[in-house]
């Protein structure tokens, strides 16, 4: 089992609750006034006062300081609301199912063929529709009582549960929320389906029930990163409605189902990969021994490896308590800090996950014009995204609990826009500390061959291929069968011609036959046949064939092959992986020559006829000028200035584009 270790400031907190057990004793018959001192935003709130009278009036002085609690921290949580979203339900409503969503892969195609049809309709003002809406003008007396009495008799039944101290119980299993979804009555319909497990086992520990609980979810909500086309996020019910959710609502997902019976789970986050687009959420569970285990809700189970070798950058934990000396509470102008840092509930967690250092960061910019605040940040392919943040002390600033092996950029954040006047560095693994400032005087010639690194699934698709092999026939079910070639190693991304040497007969049938392997998807972005017209080498029509349906209902389809993009491919249902083929059926019986294919493949190798351009980095992009590939299948600039961070951008076409250094004549992605 591979725990984390947790330490809580248990100082703090011991102290924090001390003062508020006084408080509960103080309480007055005056309940307004209180309110007013605890949180001037409560002030003549009638919901709030009436929970705080329910309690006092029934003498439960335990559930009326969780009600304190509750109360102290509640001010800057918020839900999203989008008047879009009862639309967007409607179409994703089991009821367009027949009643029930299906539960095979492909409610994965259907449900994104509807979300795309609302992204083309309403793209455009769906994000003018989100509001905010604060919990404290939100909550009712009797949802916060509900929520509060469940909680209490979970922690009261569970056998998990009968060591979990109060501090660790207001911030784990208490909270009536876990991120900004709508206020919606949870607790009880997620107790009803979990409390199964309570009465399996009275001897159960908080690992093993967790990992019960999580294999039972794992069938009802699956991962489809399109469903952030959502316009906000999804209640615990829709969850169940829909099955499907990104990243963010499994873990939400597991989190409630989990808490509503007494476990201790949280999430833990990186804003941003420092390696690719996005970021990332998963879950942790506080064990009995005070250690965090992580696990990703609905996917893996606590002890199995989540992302345990990437690099992070910066990992927080969400929170429900306000964080002290966190930015949002430091600095009362929230206009004048990131979005991302006026939040006051996450708190940094990143040592738990990797090796860090306190790093000190030279600084050019010196002028007070640009705030006190320096921010780090890291590349999402397109952006320089703020992770952490630092008080400027004249030409420096410095970070605590930073990962190596990263390449940072500070910048500052001035009326409403960020202002880069700095140059990037390397933390190397040992917390070294290196700037990259190019050196104008002393240029170089650079080639690529490619403008994003080869991806470990993508690298795995392309050994996938291997085995794989060309066909010819004349019997429609290739009974009797001519093998014109096979892929025998890992094949690159371009195209790549195979001739035809094994036979001169006509034949009217061709196909590509997936590699036997488990995993053999047939993913082929291109297939061209080409035969003899009299002594002219012409390409070969015919009408497609092969295996039917794709992945998960996506769309992937075998006439992705056939459209000469090589962005799309054939990709087969899992049912068929290690067995799926595509091919082509002539009008007539022909030789054939030679044939051309390209894998499936990223789009991010060096296209001829598409135009690039290099960029280096010097307190801002530069560019080098703009070039089309030709056929070399590489590209290649001059009068580069050496020791900077480089990016190749691609003007014809593509998104993904990857940060890099050039290290003994390599090139070295970050």
């Amino acid at each position: 089992m591979n725990k984390i270790l947790f330490v809580f400031p248990k100082k703090i907190i011991h102290l924090y609750f001390f003062s508020l057990i006084l408080c509960v004793g103080c309480i007055s018959k005056d309940v307004e006034k209180y309110t007013e001192a605890l949180n001037p935003k409560l002030a003549n709130n009638q919901e709030v006062i009436k929970a705080i009278k329910h309690y006092q009036k029934k003498g439960e002085s335990q559930k009326l300081e969780a009600l304190l609690f509750i109360l102290k921290n509640m001010d800057n949580h918020y839900a999203l609301s989008n008047i879009l979203s009862k639309e967007y339900d409607s179409i994703l409503s089991p009821k367009e199912f027949g009643g029930q969503m299906p539960t095979d892969d492909s409610k994965h195609g259907i449900a994104l063929k509807r979300l795309i049809i609302m992204e083309e309709k309403y793209k455009d003002i769906k994000p003018r529709l989100t509001k905010i809406r604060y919990d404290i003008n939100l909550l009712e007396s009797k949802y916060l009582i509900e929520n509060i009495d469940i909680a209490f008799q979970s922690w009261e039944k569970a056998p998990w549960a009968k060591d979990l101290s109060f501090v660790d119980f207001c911030e784990n299993v208490l909270p009536y929320r876990a991120d900004h979804e709508p206020i919606h009555y949870w607790r009880k319909t997620a107790y009803q389906n979990f409390e199964w497990v309570m009465e399996a086992d009275a001897q159960i520990d908080r690992f093993k029930a967790c990992s019960i609980i999580n294999d039972s979810i794992k069938n009802v909500l699956s991962n489809m990163i399109e469903m952030n086309m959502y316009p906000i996020r999804l209640t615990y019910d829709n969850m169940y409605k829909f099955k499907l959710g990104i990243c963010e609502d499994e873990t939400v997902f597991a989190l409630l189902s989990m808490r509503s019976v007494g476990l201790p789970v949280g999430i833990d986050f990186v804003p941003q990969w420092p390696w690719r687009s996005m970021g990332h959420s998963w879950n942790y569970l506080l064990l009995e021994d005070g250690s965090t285990v992580p696990f990703m809700g609905t996917e893996t189970n606590p002890g199995e490896p989540h992302f345990e070798k990437d690099k992070k950058g910066k990992v927080y934990r969400k929170t429900f308590s306000k964080q002290e000396g966190v930015l949002a509470e430091i600095e009362k102008d929230h206009k004048s800090i990131p979005n991302f840092f006026r939040s006051p509930y996450f708190k940094d967690v990143t040592h738990l996950y990797a090796k860090t250092h306190n790093i000190t960061l030279p600084l050019e910019s010196s002028s007070t014009s640009l705030g006190k605040y320096v921010y780090l940040s890291v590349f999402d392919n397109q952006n320089w995204v703020p992770i952490d943040w630092s008080v400027r002390k004249e030409n420096e600033a410095i970070f605590s609990n930073i990962e190596g092996g990263i390449v940072y950029l500070p910048k500052y954040y001035n009326n409403g826009h960020f202002v880069y006047t700095e140059q990037p560095v390397i933390i190397d693994k040992k917390g070294k500390v290196t700037q990259l400032i190019p050196d104008t005087n002393k240029t170089r010639k650079i080639t690529l061959k490619r403008k994003y690194p080869l991806s470990k699934h993508m690298d795995d698709y392309l050994k996938n291929m291997v085995g794989g092999r060309f066909e010819l026939s004349n019997h429609a079910d290739f009974s009797e069968t001519v093998t014109m070639g096979t892929i025998k190693d890992k094949p690159q991304t371009y195209l790549r011609s195979v001739k035809n040497k094994v036979s001169k007969a006509k034949y009217k049938y061709l196909r590509y036959v997936s590699s036997e392997k488990d995993s053999g998807r047939c993913n082929m972005a291109i297939l061209k046949a080409y035969g003899l017209k009299g002594n002219r080498e012409i390409n070969l029509k015919g009408k497609v064939i092969g295996t039917e349906g794709s992945y998960k209902g996506y769309g992937a389809e075998k006439q992705m092959t056939f459209d000469n993009d090589p962005s799309t491919f054939f990709d087969a249902s899992e049912e068929d992986w290690g067995k799926a083929w595509i091919g082509l059926e002539f009008d007539n019986p022909t030789q054939i020559s030679r044939i051309e294919f390209m894998p499936r493949n990223d789009t991010n190798t060096i296209f001829e006829g598409q135009e690039y351009e290099l960029f280096y980095w010097d307190k801002g992009w530069h560019g080098m000028g703009k070039k089309v590939a030709d056929a070399s299948e590489e590209i290649t600039f001059e009068g580069v200035p050496v020791g900077a961070l480089y990016l190749l951008h691609n003007h014809t076409g593509g998104t993904e584009e990857r940060i890099f250094t050039l290290e003994n004549e390599q090139v070295k992605w970050y």
